[in-house]
């Protein structure tokens, strides 16, 4: 089984918001492209609140930040380290599930 996944991590910036961004890539088909933007946003209701949003390269502007119709999820927790876990846990489980191809392996070919 071969899947040829790569990725980058990038920086956005608007001026308001700031972070990373994590693009991961199938190099044989676009369709399968992610791309990840998690923060603590600026107008946050409390300290322990990050968003997520999960798009794809087409939805990347020229200074990596999102368009506008790109789906997000709001995490808030008391604490931090439920925070994290939960975004990271709901982070995962979108890689995996945009990532899981199953191959047919290549038969070997005999001469003979």
């Amino acid at each position: 089984m071969n899947i040829d996944l790569d990725g980058t991590i990038e920086i956005f910036n608007n001026g308001i918001e700031q972070r990373s961004l994590l693009k991961i890539y199938d190099k044989f088909s676009p369709k399968l492209d992610i791309c990840i933007w998690a923060f603590f946003p600026s107008d946050r209701d409390c300290n322990n609140q990050m968003k997520v949003l999960i798009g794809h390269l087409e939805d990347c502007l020229f200074n990596n930040m999102w368009k506008e119709d790109v789906p997000f999820k709001i995490f808030t927790q008391v604490k931090a380290i439920n925070l994290h876990k939960e975004a990271r846990d709901y982070i995962l489980q979108t890689i995996i599930s945009k990532t899981d191809k199953v191959f047919e392996p290549r038969k070997e070919q005999t001469n003979g």
